[in-house]
Order: C-alpha cells, then sequence, then structure tokens
C-alpha cells in the first residue's frame, strides 16, 4: 500500500541550490538576524562575507570540486560559517561529532575527508591517524585579526581582544602556516543537481556515511518550508547534535527561508538553556526530540502557557505516541502547531508528519499509538512486507527504513516497531518489542518503555522492561508510582502472550531512544 504528496514545487527540475537560496537573502537583507548566539551573533551579511573568506582559504588548499570536508567544532556559529564556506568553495560538507570523539573519529574513517575543519582542541580529540590535512579555526585566528586592526562582530564598542579570547574571530588560519585567509580566488560554479552537497550520518552504533544531493538538500527544504509555512520572521532552535541529520541538514529551515537560527555559545543544548533561549530569543520554531520536547514542558499545568513565542514544535528523532502529542499540543498557546515528523538521513531528514487536525474522529487507547501521518510534498512512503519504505522529492528508488508501519483504513501511517527491536527468545522464535512497550504504555504509571531481550548467568534470555513515569504535565501525587512486576503481569494480561510478557522491571527517571 502506497501513499504519496505531490507538490507544484516538484514539477520542474532547476539548478537552484540551498546555497543559492542563502546568498539571495544576504544581498536581500543583509541586515538581518541570520545567527542568534550571543556575542558571537551575525547578520546575514555577516555570515556570507565570513563564508567567502573561509571558501578562499578552502580553495587555496586545493580542494577539488565535490571534495569533502570535514567539520568539527562545538561553536555552532563557526560550524555555519564552515559548512556555508565549503559549498562556496564546490566542496561536499560533513559535520562530524566533537562531543563523542569515538563517534567523531568513526565518522572521520568513514568519510575519508580532503580536509578537516576543526580547532586545535578537537583535532586532539579526533585524531584517528589518518593524516588529513587540517585548517584550523577558533582562537589561533584571533590574534591574526587583531594584528589586521578587525573586530570581531558584535563586540562591545572598547571591548578588548583578550576579554574576547574565547571568542570566534572574522578570520580563519591554517594549522601550519598561521597565515591570514588567501587572495580570492575564481569561484567554483554552481554544482548539478544531482552532484553530492552534504554526506550526513546515521544514528547507529557503526556510523554510516549517506550522500545527499544538492537538488535533494534543496527539495527537502521546499518540502519542509511548504508543510511548517516557513516565513523571514522565524527563528529556529535545533536541540540536536551538530552531526544529527536534524541539524545537518535542518539548518537549511532557517537560512533558505531568511529566519533566523538560534544557537547556544557552547555544545550541547541543554533544557535550562533551551527553556531561556525560547522565551529571551522569541523562538517560533522549535525541533526537538519528544524525551526533550516532554521535559521542557514538565510541569506546565495550565493549558495555553508553554512557550507563548511558538507557533511550531517540530518532534523528529524517535516514536512520538498520540497521548504525548495531545498533551503538547494542550499546553501550547492556541494556534501553535505539534508536528510528529519522520524522516532518514537518505532522504535529508523528511518522509512523513503527523498532526492532530489530521485525525478523521476520535481514537481510543491513544498511548498505544504512534502515527507518523502523510507524506511530505513530493515524497511517497509505502509498506512493502510490513516495512516502511520512503522515496524522497525527484523520484528514485524507494529507501527501506528498517522500521515496520501499518497502512491504516483512515489514509494515515502508523508506526509498528523496529525490525533492529525485534527480540530472539530461547528456542529462536522473534518477538516484535513495540507491541509489548505499546501495551506496557497504557498502564497510566508509565511514560516510557523499552523492552529488551537480556542474557541471563542464572538461565536463558529473559525479556526486561526498563520503564519511567510519565514527564508530561504535573509532577504532583496525582500520577501513581511505577508498577513492579506483579502488577505490570496482571495488567498485560489478555494484551501481551504470557510468553511474550517481560519477567523483570527495571525503573528508570528518563528513557530516551533516538534512532534517526
Amino acid at each position: 500500500m502506497t501513499q504519496g504528496s505531490e507538490s507544484v514545487r516538484f514539477g520542474k527540475r532547476t539548478a537552484d541550490t540551498v546555497l543559492q537560496r542563502f546568498e539571495q537573502w544576504a544581498r536581500d537583507t543583509p541586515g538581518a538576524h541570520a545567527l542568534i548566539a550571543g556575542a558571537e551573533s551575525l547578520t546575514y551579511g555577516q555570515l556570507d562575507e565570513r563564508a567567502g573568506q573561509l571558501a578562499q582559504r578552502l580553495l587555496a588548499s586545493g580542494l577539488p570540486p565535490g571534495g569533502l570536508v570535514a567539520i568539527g567544532t562545538a561553536r555552532q556559529a563557526e560550524l555555519v560559517v564552515a559548512l556555508l564556506a565549503t559549498l562556496k568553495a564546490g566542496g561536499t560538507y560533513a559535520v562530524v561529532d566533537t562531543e563523542t570523539p569515538r563517534t567523531g573519529q568513526g565518522q572521520l574513517t568513514v568519510a575519508e575527508p580532503f580536509v578537516l575543519l576543526t580547532t586545535l582542541a578537537h583535532r586532539a580529540a579526533l585524531d584517528n591517524g589518518s593524516g588529513v590535512k587540517v585548517i584550523r579555526l577558533g582562537a589561533e585566528a584571533a590574534s591574526i585579526a587583531g594584528q589586521r586592526g578587525e573586530q570581531p562582530a558584535d563586540r562591545p564598542s572598547g571591548q578588548s581582544a583578550d576579554q574576547l579570547s574565547d571568542q570566534p574571530s572574522d578570520q580563519f588560519a591554517d594549522v601550519t602556516s598561521g597565515r591570514p585567509a588567501a587572495q580570492a580566488a575564481a569561484s567554483p560554479p554552481p554544482p548539478a543537481p544531482g552532484r553530492t552537497a552534504a554526506l550526513l550520518f546515521t544514528g547507529a552504533a557503526e556510523p554510516r556515511a549517506v550522500p545527499v544531493s544538492h537538488g535533494l538538500l534543496l527539495a527537502a527544504h521546499d518540502s519542509w518550508a511548504e508543510v511548517a509555512r516557513l516565513t523571514p520572521a522565524d527563528r529556529h532552535l535545533i536541540t540536536a547534535g551538530t552531526d544529527v541529520t536534524a541539524f545537518a541538514a535542518g539548518w537549511t529551515r532557517a537560512l533558505c527561508s531568511g529566519g533566523a537560527l538560534v544557537l547556544p555559545r557552547r555544545s550541547p543544548w541543554k533544557p535550562e538553556d533551551i527553556r531561556a533561549a525560547v522565551g529571551t530569543e522569541h523562538v517560533t520554531v522549535l525541533h526537538t526530540d519528544p524525551a526533550t520536547a516532554l521535559e521542557l514542558l514538565k510541569g506546565e499545568d495550565e493549558p495555553g502557557t508553554a512557550f507563548r513565542s511558538l507557533r511550531l514544535l517540530a518532534v523528529l528523532g524517535d516514536r512520538l505516541y498520540l497521548d504525548d502529542q495531545a498533551a503538547l499540543q494542550v499546553l501550547l498557546r492556541p494556534g501553535a502547531r505539534v508536528l510528529n515528523v519522520y524522516g532518514l538521513a537518505e532522504s535529508a531528514g523528511i518522509g512523513t508528519w503527523f498532526e492532530l487536525p489530521q485525525l478523521p474522529r476520535p481514537l481510543d487507547d491513544p498511548e498505544e499509538l504512534s502515527l507518523l501521518g502523510t507524506p511530505f510534498p513530493g515524497c511517497r512512503a509505502e509498506v512493502h512486507d510490513g516495512q516502511i519504505r520512503l522515496t524522497p522529492p525527484g523520484a528514485g528508488d524507494a529507501i527501506p527504513t528498517g522500521d515496520l508501519g501499518v497502512l491504516r483504513e483512515d489514509g494515515l501511517l502508523e508506526f509498528g516497531g523496529r525490525l533492529g527491536d525485534r527480540i530472539t527468545l530461547p528456542g529462536g522464535r522473534s518477538v516484535d518489542a513495540h507491541p509489548i512497550e505499546s501495551a506496557i504504555r497504557s498502564h497510566e504509571g508509565i511514560g516510557s518503555v523499552i523492552v529488551k531481550g537480556v542474557e541471563s548467568a542464572r538461565g536463558p534470555r529473559r525479556l526486561v522492561a526498563y520503564v519511567a513515569p510519565p514527564t508530561r504535565g504535573s509532577t504532583s501525587s496525582r500520577v501513581p508510582p511505577l508498577p513492579d512486576i506483579e502488577e505490570l503481569r496482571e495488567h498485560l494480561a489478555g494484551k501481551v502472550p504470557r510468553e511474550e510478557t517481560p519477567r523483570t522491571v527495571m525503573a528508570r527517571a528518563v528513557l530516551s531512544r533516538i534512532h534517526l
């Protein structure tokens, strides 16, 4: 069974790219906010200029057309400059994880970049002995800017360079020469739509690099913009790590629509910093995962009072159950939207989306349902032998997602679990964890659950349920305590076969399972 969603945006081929979209906004609105990150904030004009400077350094390094540039820095404003510079230089960008160096090392091994843009500290952590060429970002260049009498943007009048020694500078220095940016070189011609623009990494334990073309990156942005109704007045905040598709492709949602991207002064975002930033920077579009969304709204009891500036909450990266989506919707102001977004790195982060108005009627047992909804414009979704397959804009082959699903009679796609979560029990029989987890979630004292097969030193593999209390709404005594194993078995009687009932319950304060 197949779903499809068409749009006039995808009826014609175009040589347009996300870089050209950004540069058009830089020409039309050079003074508008592009990056909001305290003293590291940049306007569109400043961001375009700094990216151009670094692009010249990349070209001077001998970067070939389509050459891969890996970017590793904790300063997200600096990172955005670097990925735009890569596109300006005609290269392909890949953002690597600096928070978990082992992951970053694995990503570099898989990607095999021509050059690595990073800081001195991150270079030491990421160095995997490959001998890759390095262009160094950050504090080293500050002294160069100072020697040339240049002042970083947004420096308060009279503040010295020493006082801003931990801030990024206007210039970027080569790790070996320490020289300022080279004189302007000829800009490369616009890339063909089919040429690779970015390598995105999957969230698997062993990182896998996924090439995404210029055409797909732009089509994914246009599709997202149509669903989200993006405007230049929007201010976006993305809580995911910078190497995750939500950020590595999602930056286009802001900078290709004339909006602003709100960034942390240091990576990664923390809940208290997100709350503060949404309020002080008047964030209108928040991109986050279910666990973070629920944690941010924890303790909010009054309907329509949370995050008054938000007009759109996009939840992605893990399954969002219908009861949690409804709870989030109630807590936001009337008219604000809550989207459950489902996608892949292979489709630049888009696939399907769901919001409550898509429901044709009220549904029973919302705590057991995660609805993925309908395809983004230009996408197609099908269920083949129980597995969800996505076709991104621009056609091509359908991509197996590794997720199970059902296309319901009401036309909505329903999440049915993950092939990778199947558990092999003694005797070789396999069971799907998702139906068991959904049945456990119907207990009013449980907010999240993960069922795993655990090896036992005292016997064969057994099913263990890791459970956490609800995080949405009030934390008062009205929420029942977590059940013990006997209570859980009684609750599951008649819902789950006896042999598929967990034998152990492990209580946790919070559970999260990010899989995209």
